[in-house]
């Protein structure tokens, strides 16, 4: 485990708070270029300025509360899991930003999205992480693999696991959806939203689209003092 270098107030932390992270790590950079990519030499240029910016994001995932313990609830590499805040404290891993979406002011909404996360995480059965749909989420993926590769719709990859939370929550149009809704279910009222045009939808699921579209939507809020 790396040094701890920072410390966050988990006081202030509430169960299904959104947050976003960024890693030194390599895969990190990659994930930020292919997402800020775009055709043009400015394009290119800000995507290469993104990747040295510590504020951008390459992964997302939410805050879980058990008996007042905060746990990340997140899509890893071997799938859904509760992993461990102090991974995030250190010079190689931070949070950049958390958000609150005011669904989440319902205490039985909150509670509904626990028992999602938990079903999500549940070891036999477990949803798996989406690396097509990761990959297709960036420009740059959808650039070079767009004629081929495919969203799984039974998997998730990070930032789309919250997005699915939200709509199971209600997002789109105020009503829960079962805890074990089908994925594929849930993919396809977004793809049928996505057309219908009647609610404001992020451009995409990756980390920088979601965060972006969340900042400026009146949904949800930024929590600010996190960070003692």
């Amino acid at each position: 485990m790396a040094r701890i270098v920072r410390t966050y107030r988990c006081d202030r932390l509430r169960g299904c708070d959104i947050f976003f992270s960024r890693t030194k790590k390599a895969y990190a950079r990659v994930i930020v270029y292919a997402t800020c990519w775009g055709k043009g030499r400015a394009a290119r240029k800000a995507a290469r300025r993104a990747v040295k910016d510590p504020t951008v994001p390459n992964h997302g995932g939410n805050i879980h509360d058990r008996w007042g313990q905060k746990y990340p609830v997140e899509a890893a590499r071997k799938g859904y899991e509760e992993n461990n805040l102090d991974e995030y404290r250190t010079r190689r891993a931070w949070i950049t930003d958390v958000f609150r979406w005011r669904g989440f002011d319902d205490e039985e909404v909150r509670k509904h999205a626990a028992q999602v996360l938990e079903l999500w995480c549940r070891r036999n059965n477990r949803v798996k992480y989406d690396l097509p749909g990761a990959i297709m989420s960036s420009k740059l993926g959808r650039f070079l693999f767009g004629r081929w590769m495919k969203n799984d719709p039974n998997e998730l990859f990070c930032t789309e696991g919250i997005f699915y939370l939200l709509v199971i929550c209600g997002f789109l149009d105020g009503e829960l959806l079962p805890v074990d809704v089908k994925l594929e279910d849930v993919s396809e009222i977004i793809a049928q939203a996505y057309v219908d045009g009647l609610v404001d939808l992020p451009p995409s699921l990756n980390p920088v689209d979601l965060r972006n579209w969340m900042a400026g939507h009146d949904d949800f809020s930024r929590v600010r003092d996190f960070i003692a």
